[in-house]
């Protein structure tokens, strides 16, 4: 870019050929309110669609919304001019895009002033191009000042800041005078002999854009990147105040230089990692903080001296170890991996260690009844069984799958000292029960079982620990089977409920039996299954059992007998009776009786058939017999046929 980019502005409108498609207003020297017509040459307040130049020597003010499409803040030799937004006034250029200029890289100054942009309100603009000169030792300077915790000034484009010397004392620089804000699309480009760009105070500068950016290296207080893609920043980024990385930008590039009582903060809409930025050693005060649901992945081990703020979500730090030097605060995060903390000597010291794992907070709590010399400890935390769980007593299936590690520090050297594993219900296989988990503790390759002090749904404590090791929880996988004696029992018939003389299971071992089916069932007949669960007292050592036999269910008697009837010839058939003996259980099960016989059928005898009915399907249980009854007709006169036959030498008579 040349110096000469942009030109003395007054020197175009005097010319003619500034804005020629739109209007250019000009202040009057005089200056006053950017609103009243008064300000400008011609008495018109100027639109969104004017060029507008603030003479030199006016002091123009906004308190309204206001809007131009161009802006120029000029300076003449040895004067400047200045625009104070107020707090309650907002000036928009070219939609947010427009360019706006200060000062002028012609001026030859022979006194000492300063062309001025104040914000306490809101400034939305595209490039912001800043110009100051020094000639012959006289300074004619320029400044961005923000002078209102809420003030935004918003660049959709480059801030350059342009000097025909070094800067030194030529002032050409943004200022906070408050913690205000200044977004910038683009970057930070210093023309000339400008050296590195220039921001002091307590405000933020802010790097906001959906795709990359370079950030520039000076000096920031609070620096905020946001929107998405990669900031890459140059040699020389400073960090004085507060470092903050949102949305979903991530920072690269060159290491980042941390003064005392500064920080970093993980503030994301997406799973972050935190890289470059990171300090290899960090200054003193410095702090780490993270917010950010879906979690911070740690690129490298980093040691804290201020706090660590776990404000929301994991922070997972892989191989790496987060360690606390000064103070640990949290409200909803924690971490996932190794957190390190001093331990300072003294009788009953207690440290909490704010682990978890991909399901959730799980802290890990100590005390130690004594410290004898102090250290530091790591007590870590990752998802899944211990890759040697094999080569122990735990079963895999019925476990807590997470493992720890505990990995003293230092000088470190304690007397005996307890902890408290927590852990999630999600953690938790969905078969263990919480109540018969022990813990396994593996060091040196070899695997020891200390005495579980006490348990809970969701945790479970050690007590008189002397060493340090990795720890797993899970139930006991190599539990004795108790001994269990069941006869094969002998058969019964249909509609005996079974009971102790066929639930008659026995072991030595203290516990209880349950049968199924339960004492008092009716078994249907054929060849059933008798089933029985043994739950030891002691299920630490002993493993639930289930054993079974098989009973003989005979077929129960059963016998449909229809009664014999009689009636005489045309007559309608009774109603038929019989008996039904032998239905149990209260099966539903009942008998008809019917016969072929009818009025019209002949005397004699016919059987009378019983018919069972079963709606419930119960007769496969039962021997059945069906005695038919007799139906007996009687009849009346029974007809004879007559014929006649002649005799020849005898009268005609009648025979039969």
């Amino acid at each position: 870019m040349k110096k000469n980019l942009i030109y003395h502005i007054g020197a175009l409108w005097a010319a003619g050929t500034l804005g020629a498609s739109a209007a250019t207003i000009v202040s009057q020297v005089s200056g006053g309110n950017w609103n009243s017509p008064s300000t400008w040459i011609g008495e018109v307040a100027p639109t969104s669609l004017d060029d507008v130049h603030i003479a030199p020597g006016a002091s123009v003010t906004i308190d309204s919304s206001s809007a131009c499409l161009s802006l120029n803040i000029d300076s003449a030799n040895n004067v400047g001019s200045s625009l104070t937004i107020s707090a309650s006034g907002s000036l928009v250029v070219g939609d947010g895009d427009g360019p706006l200029s200060m000062g002028s890289n012609l001026v030859v100054p022979s006194q000492e002033f300063e062309t001025t942009l104040e914000v306490n309100g809101t400034l939305r603009c595209g490039q912001i191009h800043m110009m100051a000169r020094r000639i012959a030792g006289k300074d004619a300077e320029c400044m961005l000042r923000v002078n209102n915790a809420a003030a935004l000034v918003e660049v959709n484009g480059d801030i350059i800041q342009e000097r025909n010397v070094a800067q030194g004392s030529l002032r050409n620089q943004i200022r906070f005078g408050a913690a205000g804000t200044v977004r910038v699309k683009g970057t930070f480009i210093a023309l000339d002999e400008g050296g590195i760009p220039s921001v002091s105070g307590p405000g933020t500068i802010e790097y906001h854009n959906d795709g990359p950016q370079q950030i520039s290296g000076f000096n920031y207080n609070n620096l905020t990147l946001s929107g998405s893609g990669l900031k890459t920043g140059v040699d020389g980024v400073i960090i004085s105040g507060i470092l903050t990385i949102k949305d979903s930008a991530e920072y690269d590039g060159a290491a980042v230089d941390y003064e005392l009582n500064s920080s970093v903060v993980y503030a994301g809409t997406v799973p972050q990692v935190a890289g470059p930025e990171l300090p290899l050693l960090a200054p003193a005060g410095w702090s780490f903080t993270v917010s950010n649901v879906l979690g911070v992945t740690l690129s490298q081990s980093v040691s804290v001296p201020g706090t660590i703020s776990l404000i929301a979500g994991p922070v997972f730090t892989g191989p790496n170890v987060l360690s606390m030097v000064g103070g640990l605060t949290r409200v909803d995060g924690y971490v996932v991996g190794n957190l390190q903390k001093p331990v300072s000597t003294g009788l009953n010291v207690a440290r909490l260690y704010e682990l978890g794992s991909s399901n959730g907070y799980g802290p890990v709590s100590l005390t130690f009844s004594k410290v004898n010399k102090a250290g530091n400890l790591t007590v870590g935390s990752s998802d899944g069984d211990h890759a040697s769980i094999g080569t122990s007593k735990l079963d895999p299936d019925l476990s807590v799958n997470v493992k720890w590690d505990f990995i003293p520090g230092g000088e470190l050297a304690t007397a005996h000292y307890a902890v408290q594993f927590n852990y999630n219900a999600a953690d938790l296989d969905i078969d263990a029960s919480p109540s018969l988990l022990i813990a396994g503790r593996f060091s040196g390759g070899v695997w020891s079982y200390p005495v579980v002090s006490t348990r809970t749904a969701t945790s479970l404590q050690l007590n008189g620990l002397t060493t340090f090791s990795s720890v797993q929880l899970a139930e006991n996988g190599q539990k004795e089977s108790a001994i269990i004696t069941w006869a094969t029992p002998a058969s019964i018939v249909y509609g005996t409920p079974i009971s102790a003389a066929q639930l008659n299971a026995s072991t030595p071992t203290p516990g209880s039996l349950t049968y199924s089916p339960a004492i008092g069932t009716v078994l249907d007949a054929g060849v059933q299954t008798l089933s029985v669960v043994f739950n030891p007292v002691d299920l630490l050592t002993f493993r639930r059992l289930t054993n079974t036999v098989e009973i003989l269910v005979q077929q129960t008697a059963l016998v449909a007998t229809a009664d014999s009837v009689s009636r005489n010839y045309a007559e309608s058939n009774p109603a038929f009776t019989g008996t039904l003996i032998g239905v149990v259980n209260g099966d539903d099960i009942s008998v008809t009786y019917s016969t072929v016989a009818d009025e019209t059928s002949a005397a004699g005898a016919f059987p009378i058939v019983p018919t069972l009915n079963d709606p419930a399907n119960r007769l496969s249980n039962y021997d059945l017999t069906v005695n038919n009854g007799t139906l007996t007709v009687i009849g009346g006169v029974v007809p004879v046929m007559l014929s006649i036959e002649h005799l020849p030498g005898w009268p005609n008579v009648a025979s039969r």
